[in-house]
This record gives structure tokens, C-alpha cells and sequence, in this order.
């Protein structure tokens, strides 16, 4: 694997809101991109086409899923 070159800005500096729950979070999901995405994203954008295959994985990590307002789910974010 070539060297990963990518960084996130926190420009409105929101990571310092984050809780430590929520900064796991993060970092599980960053380093799932870094080993899942960051190996075939170049090739999905010359190629202008969305690599479908991550999103059962997206899914299989809690990424994402049904979030549904008013049919009394607990938390106060979409985190909980």
C-alpha cells in the first residue's frame, strides 16, 4: 500500500466537542477507511464511479444504518 498522504483539517475545530467515545469512534472508522478505501479510491474516481463494495462494510462497522427521529429512540445524538 502506498503511503497515505491524507490528513483531516478540523477547521471549525469540532474535534475538540467530541467525547472519548466519540473520538473511537473516529479513529475505528478512519482506520477502517485507511485499510477499506484509501487502496481503490484513485482508481473509483478516475474511473468517476462510486465503489458500491464499501458500504457493506460501512455497514458491517455501525457507519451506517437506519436512524429514524420520533419512534422513541434513546440518545442524544446520531452516535448513542
Amino acid at each position: 500500500m502506498s503511503q497515505d498522504l491524507y490528513q483531516a483539517p478540523d477547521y471549525f475545530q469540532m474535534d475538540e466537542l467530541l467525547t472519548e467515545e466519540h473520538r473511537l469512534i473516529q479513529k475505528s472508522v478512519r482506520n477502517w477507511a485507511k485499510k477499506e478505501i484509501s487502496p481503490i479510491i484513485e482508481d473509483a474516481c478516475q474511473k468517476a464511479k462510486f465503489p458500491k463494495e464499501i458500504l457493506k462494510g460501512l455497514g458491517e462497522i455501525g457507519a451506517v444504518g437506519p436512524y429514524i427521529t420520533g419512534m422513541d429512540i434513546t440518545g442524544e445524538n446520531t452516535f448513542n
